[in-house]
């Protein structure tokens, strides 16, 4: 029987028009990321995603080969790096258990720096991108999480056209007027006919730290506007 990290591997290795400028990884390994090729879970051991409280989603978990670098045979697995010890750390700060989180990432695949991107308009931009928004939903409905922590404005442009709620984020992409206006916290979102969830926008963690002191949240400021975000609804 598979299990779950399995069926959506396989869901993944059914698509093969990949735009020139990214790779395709579809294998299964023990890194946190679960796209392009980790499992999406802190414990080695565990293959369970339905049941997992929390999604933790990025647009692209590796901003360049640094994945394919941790692949390497001839370089140990490394359990952490900059970005996933502040991912981490928002987590713990937050009251929120990794072993209840599964990590995912929006593009299914690696981007590769030295290609030049082809147009979003595109064809195979076009389908590449509604075949990576058909694997999101069926994550969605396979661990119906009650809450998503969405790292990154870019992040939130891929989730816009999932609610008109969310559109807002794909509109003013500033964090500045989204706390303004109360729209970085999203709650009773139908996401999917199946799966109505909260979903909170976060600055993504590799981010220069001068994007962070904007956030407003109630009477909080900065990284504690976040973390209280967080707070509020687990």
């Amino acid at each position: 029987m598979e299990t779950d990290v399995q069926t959506l591997f396989n869901e993944i290795r059914k698509y093969n028009s990949y735009p020139a400028s990214i790779k395709r990884i579809a294998g299964e390994y023990a890194l946190h990321a679960f796209f392009p090729g980790g499992r999406g879970l802190i414990d080695d051991a565990d293959s369970v995603i339905a049941g997992k409280k929390i999604m933790v989603v990025a647009e692209q978990f590796h901003p360049n080969q640094g994945f394919l670098r941790e692949l390497s045979p001839v370089r140990p697995r490394m359990k952490t790096t900059p970005f996933w010890d502040k991912v981490l750390h928002l987590l713990m700060d937050s009251d929120i258990d990794p072993l209840h989180c599964f990590f995912t990432n929006l593009v299914l695949g690696i981007r590769i720096p030295d290609k030049k991107p082809v147009k979003a308009t595109s064809f195979v931009a076009r389908m590449f991108n509604e075949h990576c928004k058909a694997v999101f939903r069926k994550e969605l409905e396979m661990q119906k999480p009650k809450l998503i922590l969405v790292l990154g404005m870019e992040a939130g442009l891929f989730l816009s056209t999932f609610h008109p709620k969310l559109r807002f984020w794909a509109k003013l992409r500033n964090f500045e007027k989204i706390d303004q206006l109360g729209l970085a916290l999203m709650e009773n979102i139908q996401m999917t006919d199946q799966v109505t969830t909260t979903l909170i926008l976060i600055v993504n963690p590799s981010a220069p730290k001068s994007r962070v002191p904007v956030r407003k949240f109630m009477k909080y400021k900065g990284r504690e506007a976040e973390i209280r975000m967080i707070k509020s609804v687990c």
